[in-house]
């Protein structure tokens, strides 16, 4: 008999994409993943260039602000376009902002209370970083 249901936060209950495009507006990277290339094509490389570089990280080799960096100037160098480390660290501070404003997907609410109605626990598990 099942008693509990967890969740994996990230993507998920949640569209990880959606801050990622609200934090591109208002950044010179915006005329770029508004336009030529799909944002869900640039996301996906800052997801893989940053995934590269956590061990780098994790040994204490590079801090969290140069990872993000990284990730991103080598996101778009990927695609052909120059971006400077101010951008990149204006998309990262423009991406905080809109985590801090997520949303539960569509009827996740819903499913949530059909569980506990059903005398389920529910859990909520993520791998993402500590502070978000």
């Amino acid at each position: 008999m099942i008693k509990a249901v967890y969740f994996d936060l990230d993507d998920t209950l949640y569209d990880q994409l959606q801050p990622f495009r609200l934090a591109a507006q208002g950044t010179d990277l915006e005329k770029h993943v508004m336009g030529s290339f799909p944002i869900e094509d640039v996301y996906k490389r800052i997801r893989r260039h940053s995934d590269r570089l956590w061990e780098q990280h994790a040994r204490g080799e590079l801090s969290l602000e140069e990872l993000r960096i990284q990730r991103t100037v080598s996101a778009f160098s990927d695609i052909g376009i120059a971006v400077s480390s101010e951008a990149a660290v204006q998309l990262q501070r423009n991406y905080e902002q809109e985590q801090l404003q997520i949303k539960l997907r569509a009827n996740t609410a819903e499913l949530f209370e059909q569980l506990e109605a059903r005398g389920m626990q529910i859990g909520l598990i993520t791998n993402g970083p500590v502070e978000h």
